[in-house]
């Protein structure tokens, strides 16, 4: 029998003002199917020359296709990172995260401090 293999993703941004609710955005997706995925810890260099490029091991899905990959970035320092072209870099901030649902054929992040190295958790299902 085959493994069944399926993920539930979530995101939510609930802004409040006196207990008032302002603002309350909800991703959820659940028990979707997946072929594919890969779960890496990544410690980046103090001044990196250039942005390195994550292995997602298979899981990229391929431009124009109507399937995408989920793919979820935490960082512990200041690192910027970029989708699919290596010079199109933009900031992620010190215990930011980001989650997007789309199409990533690469994905590359880059450390500038001269002082810091950068932990960076990666996950990607597809």
């Amino acid at each position: 029998m085959a493994d069944v293999l399926k993920y539930t993703a979530r995101a939510r941004l609930k802004l409040t003002c006196n207990d008032a609710i302002l603002y309350d955005q909800v991703y959820y997706d659940d028990d979707v199917p997946y072929v594919e995925s890969t779960g890496q810890r990544i410690v980046l260099a103090t001044n990196m020359g250039n942005p390195q490029r994550v292995d997602l091991s298979g899981v990229t899905s391929v431009p124009g296709s109507s399937s995408g990959v989920t793919l979820f970035v935490e960082t512990n320092r200041d690192i910027q990172i970029a989708i699919n072209v290596a010079s199109r870099l933009w900031p992620l901030s010190a215990n930011g995260a980001l989650m997007l649902v789309g199409c990533v054929t690469r994905l590359y992040i880059f450390n500038e401090s001269t002082t810091n190295l950068a932990t960076v958790e990666v996950v990607c299902v597809g």
